[in-house]
């Protein structure tokens, strides 16, 4: 998966994480922060404790950016995963409220009800809920029903060495064949790669990657 190093908060709320001890990462409110490779790995998806990771990331509205995605699609995925959190835990503390003022025996009493609300931050918490919605209202009509499509960069498959990894676009044909020149065993690679992807192999060499096979068939399709 092609993550940035960027941590997103699509949300009008500042965030403030707790990385480490005494360590803190700011993600200012519509905006990103660059976290460092240590912090950029530990917000990844699919490591050691990813779960509880992913759950903090979720309430706040924040995601680590993918490049091949849309920036709005993934904002929209933030903010409802943001609104689905918030308002879970608004929901539970309401009704905690609700049930045990019944179990005392306290009449319902709206004036009350609210007071409290407010003194446990409920009120606050109910309009971040509802400022949420309206953003995911905005991205909704933004990206609109059109399916989503990948804003993956496409390698001019002309100048491009797809057997280094990762692929290698240089800024001219003339600037790729020097290189290949100066470096005979790369060189040997990439025409046995070529040959592959145009369906006519005359040389053996080392079977390709998985990621190196889907350049070959993207790299086949290309004029």
């Amino acid at each position: 998966m092609a993550y940035s190093s960027k941590l997103c908060n699509p949300t009008p709320f500042d965030v403030k994480l707790n990385w480490s001890l005494g360590v803190n990462i700011k993600i200012p409110a519509f905006d990103a922060t660059d976290l460092t490779m240590q912090q950029m790995d530990d917000y990844s998806p699919g490591k050691a404790g990813s779960a509880a990771v992913k759950q903090v990331l979720d309430y706040h509205g924040l995601f680590l950016l993918h490049t091949d995605r849309p920036y709005d699609n993934q904002a929209l995925d933030a903010l409802r995963r943001a609104r689905t959190s918030k308002k879970a835990q608004y929901d539970a503390a309401f009704r905690n409220i609700v049930d045990r003022r019944a179990a005392q025996g306290i009449a319902p009493n709206q004036e009350a009800l609210e007071e409290t609300l407010t003194t446990l931050g409920l009120t606050e918490l109910d309009r971040k809920v509802k400022l949420l919605e309206k953003a995911i209202d905005r991205f909704s009509a933004e990206v609109g029903d059109t399916p989503e499509r990948s804003i993956r960069a496409q390698l001019d498959p002309k100048r491009t060495v797809f057997v280094l990894d990762p692929p290698r676009e240089f800024p001219s044909v003339a600037a790729m064949d020097f290189f290949l020149e100066q470096n005979p065993k790369i060189q040997a690679k990439q025409q046995a790669f070529n040959e592959q992807a145009s369906g006519f192999p005359t040389t053996q060499t080392e079977p390709v990657s998985a990621i190196q096979q889907t350049i070959t068939e993207f790299a086949a399709d290309q004029p």
